[in-house]
């Protein structure tokens, strides 16, 4: 009989050459035993799968643990997140980025955590590493999973990505939650919001013990394809809202503005000129904006001033241009 393992982790692999060597090493020396390692190729043109074969042939124990999948052409890593789900055979399931790496005793840490608490979500803190400094991510923590969704708004948020949360597999499959495809452009949120409102409960490890690196802007997780960022977004953007006021509008409605403002605020981006665009989408997010307590109060005075004057919007955009 097979066993099942209790985690498989998920890796999109995209332009990760120079980053892969340290991030596999960090997976495969693991303090954990019964872990099943899933890489999926997306038609990277580097260097990458080599120099994981070559790491792998350090870890002899592992190779009966790993699978390689390969797309014939790039599909995005939405996609690429939906093939490795599919492909995952483990109790928890979890992302990790190729061009990122992770504690040792990460996955045997949220998994102890999960057992212990039977939660359906299990996450912990991440270290994020900037050009000239590193900072630790304290995520907040919230007594129920639906909680986490309403703060998604608020001063010290839950960190919404997929690579610091251990999510049971049955509760992926119970109630469909795969990533978007065609959006390669906040997919891990989108299904976060899905996780979080149907998850029983969850469960926070008081550790960093993931690294996010925040340098490699050419990897699957920074790239959006085809589509600009701004059309990527508002696609996202209307799916999620749409999920969010259909299935609890009283509790979700400031959260679902607040990714309305958000889409919003890459207008001005992607468009700087375009303010009929900017005026004219999502008008009905104005009356929460003094609501968003993850920006400080004079910056929200400014988006709420900006949504009504357009002096105020050539403010802000002077401000971008200052940073």
């Amino acid at each position: 009989m097979k066993v099942v393992p209790s985690v498989s982790v998920i890796i999109p692999v995209y332009n990760a050459e120079r980053y892969m060597a340290r991030c596999s090493r960090s997976l495969f020396g693991q303090t954990m035993a019964s872990i099943e390692y899933i890489f999926i190729d997306d038609c990277t043109p580097d260097n990458s799968i080599n120099v994981l074969h070559s790491v792998l042939s350090e870890f002899p124990h592992r190779k009966d643990s790993v699978k390689i999948i390969r797309h014939e052409k790039n599909q995005g890593v939405s996609k690429t997140r939906y093939d490795g789900i599919k492909a995952a055979s483990g109790e928890y399931v979890i992302h990790c980025d190729a061009d990122d790496w992770v504690e040792l005793d990460m996955y045997e840490s949220l998994y102890r955590e999960a057992v212990n608490s039977k939660a359906d979500i299990v996450y912990c803190d991440v270290f994020l590493h900037f050009p000239d400094h590193v900072k630790i991510q304290h995520v907040a923590h919230y007594k129920t999973p639906q909680d986490c969704i309403e703060g998604y708004y608020k001063k010290g948020s839950f960190f919404f990505s997929s690579a610091n949360k251990l999510v049971k597999r049955s509760l992926i499959y119970e109630h469909k939650i795969f990533p978007p495809l065609g959006i390669n452009l906040g997919e891990d949120v989108n299904m976060m919001f899905r996780q979080l409102h149907y998850a029983r409960n969850l469960s926070y490890c008081e550790r960093a013990l993931y690294h996010y690196d925040l340098s490699n802007t050419q990897s699957i997780t920074h790239s959006s394809g085809i589509r600009s960022d701004w059309e990527m977004g508002k696609l996202n953007t209307d799916d999620n809202v749409a999920f969010l006021m259909a299935h609890n509008p009283t509790k979700y409605r400031t959260t679902a503005s607040f990714l309305k403002f958000t889409a919003k605020l890459k207008i001005l981006r992607a468009n700087p000129h375009d303010t009929r665009l900017f005026y004219d989408t999502y008008k009905n997010c104005r009356k929460d904006v003094l609501k968003f307590t993850c920006e400080p109060l004079r910056v929200r005075l400014l988006y709420f001033c900006m949504l009504y004057c357009y002096e105020f919007l050539k403010l802000y955009q002077w401000i971008q241009t200052r940073k």
